[in-house]
């Protein structure tokens, strides 16, 4: 992994790149499938019926837009290339450190909903939800050392 200053894309604050090597291709593409589910749910009345989960939403396709577009492309090159894993090159916003609780908590949440039946998106499989944690947990361990967490 390597960290550099940048800004990120799309909103030109303060930034760092994480680099992250070997994330697993499948898994990664099926974390991109769940989080397009959930989107697509939560843009329409479940939105309304689950307000903190429309607020994942929100950020999935506002802040982040640009950012999950550039890593599902990388990804899916990969698999097109046979590649089973492949270099997944984040440029994080500094306050993301501080967003990665609750962004893990609103995941989790999504995904109890979805097993009580209250979303029609099924929870992400256990390699998903731990490939989702170890993102999260690289983008905050990675973090520039006068950035609050």
């Amino acid at each position: 992994m390597t960290i550099a200053d940048r800004e990120a894309p799309a909103t030109g604050a303060p930034a760092y790149r994480v680099v992250l090597r070997g994330v697993p291709v499948d898994h990664f593409l099926q974390l991109h499938d769940h989080l397009d589910a959930l989107i697509d749910e939560l843009s329409g009345e479940a939105g309304d019926r689950h307000p903190q989960l429309a607020a994942l939403v929100a950020g999935l396709t506002g802040r982040y837009a640009a950012g999950r577009r550039s890593t599902l492309t990388a990804a899916e090159q990969a698999r097109a290339q046979g590649s089973a894993t492949f270099t997944l090159e984040l440029d994080v916003p500094l306050h993301a450190p501080e967003a990665v609780p609750v962004w893990n908590r609103l995941l989790d949440g999504a995904d109890c909903a979805g097993s009580r039946g209250l979303l029609r998106t099924h929870p992400a499989p256990p390699d998903v939800v731990d490939l989702r944690r170890w993102i999260g947990s690289e983008v905050a361990r990675a973090a520039p050392a006068d950035t609050p967490n």
